[in-house]
């Protein structure tokens, strides 16, 4: 199993960000959306994964797909975290993107496991492009979100 280590996911996200723009706005429409989710396509990993959100909190790309059309806006993790709702806030910050952490289960387990996700906004439409992050090392977990405490 390989990892991918934070750095990396800024760039997937960025990277992801000017691919959808321009595949929406202007080649493929919403197919851009089947590629992010194709479990045998670039955006999807062993131990990461991307998706698609809009402002409201509602799935409009996800790897698992009965997801896709679902309101999560309210959902919390085991620990009472509303991740969903984190992911929005960073979103419409000044920024528009930020790393947040929240636990669930990986695919096909039903313990839950640290994730770390890193959401950005997607320019010019009212999308996040978010990341999914399981088995990060927690030192690299507290690192990465210490950066983003005021």
């Amino acid at each position: 199993m390989h990892q991918i280590f934070p750095y990396k996911i800024y760039s997937i996200n960025e990277t992801f960000c000017r691919v959808l723009n321009r595949r929406v706005n202007k080649e493929k429409g919403a197919g851009a959306y089947d590629e992010l989710t194709d479990p045998n396509g670039p955006w999807v990993g062993d131990n990461y994964y991307l998706f698609l959100n809009d402002f409201e909190g509602n799935v409009v790309a996800h790897r698992i797909k009965k997801l896709v059309g679902k309101n999560l806006y309210g959902v919390r993790d085991v620990k009472g975290t509303p991740f969903v709702a984190v992911s929005q806030e960073i979103v419409r910050s000044e920024a528009g993107f930020g790393w947040y952490d929240w636990w669930w289960p990986k695919p096909n387990e039903t313990e839950p496991s640290h994730k770390v996700g890193f959401s950005m906004r997607v320019p010019g439409q009212k999308i996040l492009v978010g990341s999914a992050i399981y088995d990060m090392n927690p030192s690299e977990i507290k690192k990465i979100l210490k950066k983003q405490s005021p």
